[in-house]
């Protein structure tokens, strides 16, 4: 099995969490635009010139702060862009109480889980952003 091959953007990041207007003026100001991710909160796509992906990423969380995390957007084999979105999605071999949600959340660094409620097999969880 190969692992797929995927590069980070070099005009656009993701931001997850909530961008303040002042964050948002920030961004303006330095020449990026924010658009929110759609169907997920607190989420949005930041856009700008072209450049070298590590220094955009920097640009942005300069612009908005220590509060949300900013991650690239990512180019895939064929030219798709993944967008993380702050959330991981987790299918178990049988159905986990709450209690044993909670203790794989803190062994592997994760935030709150949510039980899918039509697969009980399956939760998500925040991706924690002091990583």
């Amino acid at each position: 099995m190969t692992t797929p091959v995927r590069r980070p953007a070099n005009d656009a990041a993701v931001v997850i969490g909530r961008l303040s207007e002042a964050a948002q003026s920030r961004l303006a100001a330095a020449g990026a635009q924010a658009a929110p991710v759609p169907g997920v909160a607190d989420a949005s796509v930041v856009r700008t010139k072209p450049g070298d992906p590590r220094a955009l990423r920097e640009k942005i969380r300069h612009a908005v702060g220590d509060e949300v995390l900013v991650v690239p957007v990512l180019i895939g084999e064929g030219g798709e862009r993944l967008i993380p979105t702050g959330e991981i999605v987790v299918r178990f071999k049988r159905a986990l109480d709450d209690g044993e949600l909670a203790q794989f959340a803190q062994r592997q660094g994760l935030g709150a889980s949510v039980q899918n409620k039509w697969s009980p097999r399956q939760a998500a969880f925040a991706v924690r952003g002091d990583d």
